[in-house]
């Protein structure tokens, strides 16, 4: 296998191992299970956040609109659990079943969510999530400045 099969099946099998456990699901708020973000410094990284109802536990729909939606959701919840601010996101990566159908919805999203300037972002495209259902996951990293943010680093 070459490094980007290897990497569609190391995401999907972990994909499929928090729709089969939910208890260790990333949308999930509890850290002794998952790690949903990490602090380094100023840095903060965001685990992939996945179109998962944190209420339910179910993936919201099958529809990528509301996929999107939810995956914004998520990843700002987490952004407001660690202490930050959507503005501090500089950085989303987005991991997509087809680049042609979801990166579009993501772009008219992204105004909604975030203000410019916008986080950088790199797709990668044709992953396949197995059978969750899944269009999209995103993860992010955030830089605060701690003079903004008082101790809260």
């Amino acid at each position: 296998m070459n490094k980007n099969t290897n990497f569609k099946f190391y995401f999907g099998l972990l994909v499929m191992v928090t729709m089969l456990f939910p208890s260790y699901s990333l949308a999930m708020n509890d850290p002794v299970t998952d790690s949903p973000y990490r602090k380094a410094g100023n840095f903060i990284f965001i685990s992939s956040q996945v179109p998962i109802n944190p209420v339910t536990h179910k993936l919201v729909s099958s529809d990528v609109n509301q996929q999107v939606r939810q995956v914004l959701e998520n990843l700002r919840e987490k952004v407001i659990e660690s202490g930050a601010e959507m503005k501090d996101v500089i950085k989303l990566t987005l991991y997509l079943e087809d680049i042609d159908s979801v990166f579009p919805v993501v772009k008219e999203y992204i105004p909604q969510y975030f203000e410019p300037p916008y986080p950088a972002r790199s797709p990668v495209p044709g992953l396949s999530f197995g059978k969750t259902g899944f269009k999209i996951a995103i993860d992010a990293i955030l830089y605060v400045n701690q003079e903004n943010q008082g101790n809260s680093l």
